[in-house]
Protein backbone atom coordinates (compact mmCIF):
# COMPACT_ATOMS: atom_id res chain seq x y z
CA UNK A 1 0.00 0.00 0.00
CA UNK A 2 2.85 2.66 0.48
CA UNK A 3 4.83 1.42 -2.35
CA UNK A 4 2.61 2.37 -4.44
CA UNK A 5 3.25 5.91 -4.76
CA UNK A 6 6.65 5.62 -4.84
CA UNK A 7 6.67 2.96 -8.00
CA UNK A 8 4.36 5.44 -9.90
CA UNK A 9 6.92 8.35 -9.28
CA UNK A 10 9.87 5.63 -10.59
CA UNK A 11 7.59 4.62 -13.78
CA UNK A 12 6.96 8.48 -14.62
CA UNK A 13 10.34 9.47 -14.20
CA UNK A 14 12.04 6.51 -16.53
CA UNK A 15 9.10 7.24 -18.98
CA UNK A 16 10.35 11.17 -18.88
CA UNK A 17 14.03 10.12 -19.35
CA UNK A 18 13.10 7.80 -22.40
CA UNK A 19 10.72 10.07 -23.98
CA UNK A 20 14.01 13.06 -23.18
CA UNK A 21 16.57 10.63 -25.01
CA UNK A 22 13.67 10.11 -28.12
CA UNK A 23 12.95 13.67 -28.08
CA UNK A 24 17.05 14.41 -28.40
CA UNK A 25 17.56 11.84 -30.70
CA UNK A 26 14.91 13.22 -33.02
CA UNK A 27 16.50 16.65 -32.95
CA UNK A 28 19.64 15.59 -34.20
CA UNK A 29 18.11 14.24 -36.99
CA UNK A 30 16.23 17.33 -37.83
CA UNK A 31 19.25 19.57 -37.62
CA UNK A 32 21.36 17.51 -39.53
CA UNK A 33 18.55 16.76 -42.35
CA UNK A 34 17.69 20.28 -41.90
CA UNK A 35 20.13 22.44 -41.62
CA UNK A 36 23.28 20.71 -42.57
CA UNK A 37 22.38 19.14 -45.30
CA UNK A 38 20.87 22.42 -46.34
CA UNK A 39 22.03 23.86 -49.69
CA UNK A 40 22.86 27.05 -48.83
CA UNK A 41 24.60 25.85 -45.55
CA UNK A 42 27.25 23.53 -47.24
CA UNK A 43 28.39 26.56 -49.68
CA UNK A 44 28.44 28.79 -46.60
CA UNK A 45 30.18 26.05 -45.57
CA UNK A 46 32.30 25.39 -47.90
CA UNK A 47 33.33 29.11 -48.48
CA UNK A 48 34.32 29.76 -44.73
CA UNK A 49 36.03 26.41 -44.30
CA UNK A 50 38.58 27.30 -47.73
CA UNK A 51 38.79 30.47 -46.43
CA UNK A 52 40.16 29.25 -42.71
CA UNK A 53 41.97 26.60 -44.40
CA UNK A 54 43.93 29.30 -46.14
CA UNK A 55 45.75 30.76 -42.82
CA UNK A 56 47.35 28.07 -40.48
CA UNK A 57 48.89 30.39 -38.02
CA UNK A 58 47.01 32.92 -35.60
CA UNK A 59 49.72 35.44 -36.56
CA UNK A 60 48.24 35.05 -40.66
CA UNK A 61 44.93 36.47 -38.94
CA UNK A 62 46.29 39.20 -36.83
CA UNK A 63 45.25 41.92 -39.11
CA UNK A 64 41.86 41.02 -39.66
CA UNK A 65 41.22 40.06 -35.95
CA UNK A 66 42.50 43.56 -34.93
CA UNK A 67 40.32 45.49 -37.62
CA UNK A 68 37.42 43.16 -36.32
CA UNK A 69 38.13 44.08 -32.97
CA UNK A 70 38.49 47.81 -33.56
CA UNK A 71 35.23 47.82 -35.69
CA UNK A 72 37.21 48.81 -38.85
CA UNK A 73 36.70 46.33 -41.15
CA UNK A 74 37.15 47.16 -44.78
CA UNK A 75 34.50 46.14 -47.41
CA UNK A 76 37.14 43.23 -48.32
CA UNK A 77 37.85 42.24 -44.89
CA UNK A 78 33.90 41.93 -44.38
CA UNK A 79 33.45 39.89 -47.08
CA UNK A 80 35.87 37.45 -46.50
CA UNK A 81 34.91 37.29 -42.61
CA UNK A 82 31.25 37.60 -42.68
CA UNK A 83 31.18 33.35 -43.77
CA UNK A 84 33.63 32.50 -41.37
CA UNK A 85 31.49 34.21 -38.58
CA UNK A 86 28.35 32.43 -39.87
CA UNK A 87 29.44 29.18 -40.08
CA UNK A 88 31.28 29.43 -36.54
CA UNK A 89 27.80 30.82 -34.87
CA UNK A 90 26.30 27.91 -36.29
CA UNK A 91 28.58 25.88 -34.94
CA UNK A 92 29.00 26.98 -31.67
CA UNK A 93 25.31 26.73 -31.57
CA UNK A 94 25.00 23.36 -32.17
CA UNK A 95 27.48 22.53 -29.44
CA UNK A 96 25.78 24.47 -26.92
CA UNK A 97 23.26 22.04 -27.57
CA UNK A 98 24.60 18.89 -28.08
CA UNK A 99 26.37 19.71 -24.37
CA UNK A 100 23.06 20.43 -22.46
CA UNK A 101 21.61 17.05 -24.12
CA UNK A 102 18.90 19.25 -26.84
CA UNK A 103 20.70 17.25 -29.16
CA UNK A 104 21.83 13.97 -28.91
CA UNK A 105 25.51 14.00 -28.91
CA UNK A 106 26.35 10.01 -30.00
CA UNK A 107 23.89 10.72 -32.74
CA UNK A 108 25.10 14.01 -34.54
CA UNK A 109 28.67 12.86 -33.04
CA UNK A 110 28.12 9.54 -35.61
CA UNK A 111 27.21 11.76 -38.44
CA UNK A 112 29.60 14.29 -38.31
CA UNK A 113 32.76 13.90 -35.83
CA UNK A 114 35.49 14.00 -38.57
CA UNK A 115 34.42 16.83 -39.93
CA UNK A 116 33.84 19.31 -36.82
CA UNK A 117 37.48 17.93 -35.67
CA UNK A 118 39.01 19.29 -38.83
CA UNK A 119 36.84 22.52 -39.10
CA UNK A 120 37.77 22.79 -35.30
CA UNK A 121 41.79 22.41 -37.30
CA UNK A 122 41.18 25.20 -39.75
CA UNK A 123 39.30 27.12 -37.04
CA UNK A 124 41.26 27.14 -34.23
CA UNK A 125 43.80 29.91 -35.48
CA UNK A 126 41.22 32.21 -36.58
CA UNK A 127 39.57 31.66 -33.14
CA UNK A 128 43.07 32.51 -31.26
CA UNK A 129 43.38 35.29 -33.14
CA UNK A 130 40.06 36.73 -32.41
CA UNK A 131 40.77 35.96 -28.63
CA UNK A 132 44.10 37.36 -28.57
CA UNK A 133 42.95 40.91 -29.93
CA UNK A 134 43.13 43.80 -27.37
CA UNK A 135 39.10 43.81 -27.29
CA UNK A 136 39.18 40.24 -27.49
CA UNK A 137 36.74 37.67 -25.80
CA UNK A 138 38.48 34.91 -24.40
CA UNK A 139 34.96 32.69 -24.43
CA UNK A 140 34.38 33.28 -28.02
CA UNK A 141 33.53 29.47 -30.01
CA UNK A 142 34.32 28.22 -26.08
CA UNK A 143 31.64 25.74 -26.61
CA UNK A 144 32.39 24.12 -30.06
CA UNK A 145 36.01 23.75 -28.61
CA UNK A 146 34.78 22.29 -25.51
CA UNK A 147 32.73 19.76 -27.84
CA UNK A 148 35.73 19.38 -30.08
CA UNK A 149 37.72 17.98 -26.81
CA UNK A 150 34.80 16.18 -25.29
CA UNK A 151 34.68 12.52 -24.49
CA UNK A 152 32.79 12.02 -27.53
CA UNK A 153 35.11 13.59 -30.04
CA UNK A 154 38.35 12.50 -28.14
CA UNK A 155 39.82 9.91 -30.19
CA UNK A 156 39.03 11.75 -33.42
CA UNK A 157 40.65 15.03 -31.93
CA UNK A 158 43.76 13.00 -31.71
CA UNK A 159 43.58 11.43 -34.72
CA UNK A 160 43.79 14.45 -36.84
CA UNK A 161 45.61 16.92 -33.96
CA UNK A 162 48.54 13.91 -34.10
CA UNK A 163 49.48 14.62 -37.74
CA UNK A 164 51.02 17.67 -36.69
Amino acid sequence: MYITPFVILITAFLAWLVQRNVLARRAAFDYITNHELDGEWLSLADTAVRSLASKTTKDDWADLATSWSQNKLSDEQLEEIQPILKFLNRREFVSICILNGSIHPSTYVEFWDITLVREWKYAKPFIKALRSTEKGDGSLFQKYEQLIKSHHLRNQYRKVFSNN
